[in-house]
């Protein structure tokens, strides 16, 4: 995305910010530099630091906008109460919709261990999926209702690594279909539990 000589400065921290996301998510935070985002913008260097000191205050920027809408989602989610068979396809259908708007955050996020010691504990998408498995495991019978849980939220996350981007995440069939993956794991009847052959002898 060359840089528009009528681009505002808003624009263009915006186009800052979007260009990082996709810079870090294809070379890794710890490999990409700001000198290839700006290249990727037609800008200089120092125009990416004008409007940001660092690339770790880039990053922070980057993933502030998912962090913010999973917390909205899960603070609505908890306060109504736990997971029933008719509130989880609901519920999944914004988490879905979460990830597949920000997909190059939340692959860093999810898959670039290199900036888990950049963010904070409030920044950490881990603290997420402990908050997303709990809310599937109050009042289940399920002991393994915790595995479902992570097993469903890997289901949503890998599709926006989309490797090759052989997916169009923004497809309302694709995002139905990742909705479709997750719940498939929840409804996995859970085992009846391994009991021990009684020796006759």
């Amino acid at each position: 995305m060359p840089a528009s000589p009528d681009r505002s400065g808003a624009e263009t921290r915006d186009a800052i910010i979007e260009t990082a996301a996709r810079v870090f998510r294809e070379k890794g935070y710890e490999t990409a530099t700001l000198g290839e985002i700006a290249e990727e913008l037609g800008i200089t260097r120092s125009a990416v630091l004008h409007h940001f000191t660092s690339k770790e205050t880039l990053l922070l920027e980057v993933v502030d906008p998912i962090v913010t809408a999973l917390d909205a989602l899960l603070d609505r989610r908890e306060a109504a109460g736990r997971l029933t068979a008719r509130t989880r396809r609901p519920f999944l259908v914004e988490l879905v919709d979460i990830i597949c708007d920000h997909p190059d955050a939340a692959t860093i996020m999810g898959f670039d261990a290199s900036i888990r010691h950049r963010l904070g504990d409030h920044l950490q998408i881990s603290e997420r999926g402990v908050r997303f498995a709990k809310l599937a495991t109050i009042n289940q019978d399920d002991p393994h209702a915790a595995v479902r849980a992570f097993a469903a939220l890997g289901a949503m996350l890998r599709p926006a690594y989309n490797p090759g981007h052989l997916v169009d995440l923004a497809d309302p069939e694709v995002r139905r279909t990742i909705v479709d993956c997750a719940m498939a794991v929840y409804r996995t009847a859970p085992r009846p539990p391994a009991t021990t052959p009684v020796d006759a002898g």
